[in-house]
């Protein structure tokens, strides 16, 4: 699960979800667009138990087909109490060897 505070929602892979002993779906009519505008099809939602430290509680998700696409939005960051903050300076900075960047890809970026 990957935080991300440029999502709302929070989104499961339908693979993630079809774990055993997983929740009940509700069907789903919301729409969702990806930040390059393309369209995410959801096929459903399910409530799910998630757990933050000692606090357990229910959230619900939008399931996907979209491989990968297991993202807690801000309103579960919220939910759970999540501080960034706090994760931020805990993974500190990472310095980038100039010799191991592929320098086809640094031309196409200048």
């Amino acid at each position: 699960m990957e935080l991300d505070t440029g999502t709302r929602d929070k989104f499961l892979t339908e693979s993630t979800r079809k774990e055993p002993g997983s929740p009940a779906l509700e069907g789903s009519d919301i729409q969702y667009e990806s930040a390059a505008r393309h369209a995410i099809d959801t096929l459903w939602t399910c409530r799910m138990k998630a757990q933050h430290g000692d606090e357990e509680m229910q959230l619900e998700f939008v399931i996907t087909q979209i491989p990968n696409l297991n993202l807690l939005g801000r309103t579960g960051i919220k939910e759970l109490g999540i501080l960034l903050d706090m994760r931020i300076r805990r993974t500190g900075t990472r310095k980038i060897d100039n010799s191991t960047i592929d320098s086809s890809l640094a031309k196409t970026c200048q």
